[in-house]
């Protein structure tokens, strides 16, 4: 009986000690509300203040195996953040990307520092019961409704929400098309209980930009403004652990549906994981105006924690088809010092007419975390497949494009966050 209670303590011990855990990939620290990340971030020491708060990101990687990509050399990418506050109200957020993508460029090769700002004001005169967010230029990712057209895209433009007890309006135009078109997406959204059940409302003005969709010869001639979607969706958290996400959506007379189904273990474990299964399908013809003409207008190591399965990726060949995805993400940390970490996602994609694609992309890494006090600051050792396609926002000529390509490698990376 002893023997049995020890082992269960161990057991118990093994499972729960409250150990704060790394990421897998390089995290992403939104640029907004970065008073509200960094007070959940203990360990960052750069300084903060009533009036403002500063964070760095670095990142920095020697990838070996693979020359398919930009980021396939000596690299680093440094996100420094900054965000002013001169009134309750308002905020100003200036993020700086300096990053350079590989050294076997050259060291005459050119370092990159990119900037992006957005202003945020939250006016609190309207009363408690009234709450207004506006939010203009860098709007960092976004999702519309559940995920069914954008989900996770870096949008730049504007935001707007204006709500009243638990209806909401939300409205964003993002100035890339969405599907980096020429000219502005427009969304609006109505929802209820924090999108328990929503309706949205999604176009494209084209602004007489676009004459053709497809081949001169053949293509169909664009209106200034593309052809609307409608959406319905929800997304619930049923408990701590399990969440879902469902939405339809009806454009050109066609169909098309989402469906997610999530569970993530305690964020405080030793032991941490989560699982997702989702399913997307879409008749021909819905995401006309957008299939084979997307690309991904923000490309950097910042985006490989997204997924694999979505939108831009399945219309970058066809809007005829059905996609299955699982992904799985697990992390353990015996002690503050070591963690192990596993990122996969399996998907298979059913083309109408085509032979169907499938795929696994993987992230398996060995991290070393010196400091007790900074258990975010790690050495990595991994394996992967998962690589991006290019650097910066991708030309005509590479039309269509995907966020990621299968393409084995290992390597060294660093994370260390001021």
């Amino acid at each position: 009986m002893i023997l049995r209670s020890y082992l269960a303590s161990l057991v118990a011990l093994f499972l729960s000690s409250p150990l704060a855990q790394a990421s897998t990939y390089f995290a992403h620290t939104r640029n907004e509300s970065l008073a509200d990340q960094l007070e959940r971030q203990p360990w960052r020491i750069a300084p903060r203040a009533n009036l403002y708060s500063l964070a760095l990101d670095t990142y920095l990687y020697k990838p070996w195996g693979t020359t398919e990509n930009y980021y396939h050399g000596n690299g680093y990418w440094v996100n420094g953040l900054a965000e002013f506050r001169p009134h309750e109200d308002l905020a100003l957020n200036v993020k700086l990307a300096a990053y350079n993508g590989a050294s076997s460029y050259g060291f005459g090769a050119a370092d990159y520092i990119q900037p992006f700002v957005g202003f945020s004001w939250a006016p609190r005169f309207v009363g408690p019961d009234w709450k207004i967010n506006f939010r203009y230029f860098d709007l960092d990712r976004q999702t519309l409704g559940a995920g069914l057209l954008l989900e996770n895209k870096e949008m730049n433009g504007l935001y707007f929400t204006v709500a009243y007890g638990d209806i909401r309006f939300k409205s964003v135009i993002d100035g890339t098309g969405g599907f980096y078109r020429e000219g502005d997406l427009y969304y609006q959204q109505l929802d209820w209980k924090d999108e328990l059940l929503g309706l949205s409302y999604t176009f494209i003005n084209y602004e007489n930009k676009v004459s053709f969709i497809g081949d001169p010869e053949t293509g169909r001639a664009v209106n200034e403004f593309g052809i609307p979607a409608v959406t319905v969706f929800s997304k619930a958290k049923l408990s701590e652990a399990w969440s879902v996400r469902e939405e339809i959506g009806y454009r050109n007379s066609r169909f098309a549906a989402l469906a997610g189904l999530l569970w993530k273990s305690d964020e405080s474990s030793r032991l941490r994981w989560s699982w997702e299964n989702q399913v997307r399908w879409s008749q021909a013809g819905f995401a006309e105006e957008w299939t084979g003409f997307i690309q991904h207008d923000y490309v950097s190591p910042e985006t490989y924690d997204k997924s694999f399965t979505e939108s831009r990726n399945i219309w970058a060949v066809s809007d005829d088809a059905l996609a299955l995805a699982t992904r799985f993400d697990l992390n353990y940390r015996p002690t503050y010092w070591l963690e192990l970490g596993s990122s996969n996602e399996f998907y298979r994609f059913f083309y109408s007419g085509s032979t169907p694609e499938g795929g696994w992309f993987y992230k398996q890494k060995l991290a070393i975390c010196p400091y007790l006090d900074r258990p975010n600051d790690c050495l990595s050792f991994f394996v992967s497949n998962k690589a991006i396609n290019a650097r910066g926002n991708l030309r005509s000529e590479l039309l269509p494009a995907r966020s990621f390509a299968r393409t084995g490698f290992f390597g060294i990376e660093a994370f260390v966050y001021f």
